[in-house]
């Protein structure tokens, strides 16, 4: 869900956050040039386009320590068992890569004739605690203060955690040691982050001097915290635990010292692990605020004023469907941000005054909205992005603080590459040929209804659900795909060439990507097998097979006619870079295409009404079988090239 503050400080406070906000990680000594290795890409926050420092939005509290990386831990699981787990990993700054050595007794696992669930843990327990272990024991491995090295008690804490136990995961890798970059992987903090800024009414301000008195401090001390984690995402087995702050802690510096903005918090961020109390309220995580006012105006002595905080928005009458359960939760690596005004004299410890206020819920990692409150009302969709993929109408949920909900600003509109020009567009829709229907005047709905797209490339469907509260207005994107479609990616340089030369005829750096769902009924789906060598098998059976994703190289590969075993070395050999998630990503491991996988990027370039043509403009192309019309495969169109001395276009499977 997007996030709307319902104040002019807080979009202030955001925007200005993104631009200060970074983080920083602990540099490891490299491993040996000489070392058998596999790669991974480590992401702690997503990037923003307007920011030059990577740390979450608004993080200016404890950024270099939440993002920081100082130990990984590397799991290869088949199943539920570990066959391997990494005995030396280290994490390089510069490339944000965490490097696995591989020792030569386990070179035989990564020869991609085996897929693998690979697990990252950052900053986790000692070795003993995580070896040798299932995934469900591992996933339930127990995080305490003892071994993660840092208590979240505001009573305990003089400092913030120097680190946070984070984790991920890569699904079905074939991992091979020719191509050693495994992937990217979004890391996710076991942990959730709370944050309270409270905000001083006139009502209030004559009980509060402004001599500079002893003793005027507002405290605060956190209530029912869960101070036990799991491991990983996906626990059966850790008990939540219930802690509270016997203490009460100032809470005397403003918000975001740098920016001098109003308002009172507490130095360090709250913290506690995964909790549920949507089925007993008992066990509801809060604050309490205790506020020393001079009551009357003028009095000599402090009187303690106690208020309540819930740490996310309560209905009265609790949760009235599962959407509305996580109002009664603590996430994993989320992000709770409270603003709270009290304008009215508070009660007594036993008897607080609750206080609501602005409650935003984010994920800590992609830093995406889960939910918006404002003033106590709510409107929420979920989920917010969503594919239909090869269907025509997708179901949506939603849930709101008042009705009727309408839904505005209904668009569509295709993006791709021009095979002829290397150009990007992006064309609307005209009629967007997409119905939005929420069921009223029930509540919990919306069918979308969208026709499938004929021109191979995906459908970019957005609206708008509002229930009246323009701050709550939810954007909505769906993505739609037909059976077999294109995508792609940019490339910025390859080992042949790094860009193009006036007059040389080339000029499209897509790496196009073929998703197949549905290939003619000769074709079967499924990973082309690669030989000793790497190249692509030159069995015949082969040759009817089709990735079920495949990226063609850039024209940034291009080369002149060559042999058949010429365009085997091209591919083993060749490598082309990318930009992901602001990370260059090159990639090592390319290969032959098959005769089916040519001919389907043939029929679909040909196709009536398919935006993306020209893909491949030879005549003759090798195939890995070699065996099509006794040499190279024949295009329906094209030029140049002969049956002996054709075209190459390397491809790569694509797996995440």
């Amino acid at each position: 869900m997007k996030l709307f503050y319902n104040s002019i400080f807080s979009l202030v406070t955001l925007t200005m956050a993104m631009l200060l906000a970074q983080c920083s990680n602990n540099e490891i000594e490299p491993l040996p040039a000489d070392q058998k290795q596999l790669t991974v890409s480590l992401v702690t926050t997503a990037p923003k386009e307007s920011s030059t420092r990577a740390g979450e939005v608004g993080d200016y509290d404890n950024a270099e320590n939440e993002n920081a990386i100082r130990k990984v831990d590397v799991f290869f699981y088949q199943g539920e068992t570990q066959v391997w787990y990494a005995e030396q990993t280290v994490y390089d700054v510069n490339s944000k890569k965490a490097v696995i050595a591989v020792p030569s007794s386990q070179e035989a696992l990564f020869d991609r004739t085996q897929s693998y669930d690979v697990y990252i843990v950052v900053n986790g327990p000692s070795r003993a605690e995580m070896e040798g272990k299932s995934l469900a024991d591992l996933k339930n491995v127990v995080l305490t203060p003892s071994n993660t090295g840092f208590d979240f008690s505001l009573t305990n804490r003089k400092s913030n955690p120097a680190q946070f136990v984070m984790d991920g995961m890569l699904a079905g890798k074939a991992v091979s040691l020719a191509s050693p970059h495994i992937g990217t992987v979004d890391l996710a903090r076991a942990a959730s982050k709370i944050r309270i800024r409270i905000l001083k009414g006139e009502k209030i301000s004559q009980y509060i001097p402004t001599d500079g008195t002893s003793g005027a401090t507002p405290l605060i001390s956190v209530k029912n915290y869960n101070t036990r984690g799991a491991l990983m995402k996906g626990r059966t087995a850790v008990p939540e635990t219930y802690h509270s702050d016997a203490d009460y802690t100032p809470a005397d510096v403003f918000y975001m010292p740098s920016l001098k903005l109003p308002g009172i918090s507490h130095p360090y961020p709250i913290y506690s692990y995964e909790k549920d109390w949507s089925t007993d309220r008992s066990k509801e995580t809060y604050v309490m605020v205790r506020v020393p006012l001079k009551v009357p105006a003028g009095a000599s002595e402090f009187t303690y004023y106690y208020y309540k905080v819930p740490v996310n928005f309560q209905k009265p009458e609790g949760p009235q469907n599962d959407v509305e359960k996580d109002f009664y939760r603590l996430k994993r690596n989320h992000l709770y941000d409270i603003e709270v005004f009290i304008n009215k004299l508070g009660g007594t410890v036993d008897n607080p005054v609750e206080l609501t206020g602005n409650y935003v819920i984010q994920d800590w990692t992609t830093q995406q909205v889960a939910v918006a409150i404002a003033q106590q009302h709510y409107l929420f969709v979920s989920p917010q992005t969503s594919k239909m993929q090869n269907v025509t109408t997708t179901v949506l949920s939603y849930a709101s603080s008042k009705l009727p909900i309408t839904i505005s600003n209904i668009a569509a509109s295709y993006t791709y590459t021009d095979a002829a020009t290397g150009k990007v567009t992006t064309i609307p829709y005209n009629p967007a040929n997409v119905t939005v229907y929420p069921d009223q005047p029930a509540m919990g709905q919306i069918t979308v209804t969208s026709t499938i797209p004929t021109n191979n490339v995906p459908k970019d469907i957005s609206f708008t659900v509002s229930n009246g509260i323009t701050a709550l207005n939810q954007v909505v994107k769906i993505t739609q795909y037909p059976a077999n479609y294109i995508t792609d990616q940019q490339g910025i340089a390859s080992n042949l060439r790094t860009g193009f030369t006036p007059g040389d005829g080339l000029n499209n750096k897509a790496m196009y990507i073929i998703t197949a769902n549905s290939p003619d009924g000769t074709s079967i789906i499924g990973f082309p097998p690669l030989d000793a060598n790497g190249y692509t098998s030159t069995a015949a059976e082969v040759s009817n097979l089709v990735s079920p994703s495949f990226q063609l190289a850039s024209q940034l590969g291009a080369t002149q006619p060559s042999s058949f075993t010429s365009a085997q070395q091209q591919c083993a050999n060749y490598w082309e870079e990318t930009v992901v998630n602001g990370i260059t990503v090159r990639y090592t491991d390319w290969r032959l295409p098959t005769d089916a996988e040519i001919a389907l990027v043939d029929k679909m370039q040909n196709q009536t009404g398919s935006v993306v043509k020209s893909i491949m403009t030879g005549k003759y192309y090798w195939d890995s079988s070699n065996i099509t019309n006794g040499g190279a495969h024949i295009m329906t169109g094209g030029s140049g090239g002969s049956s002996s001395s054709a075209y190459v276009r390397c491809v790569r499977d694509v797996k995440n």
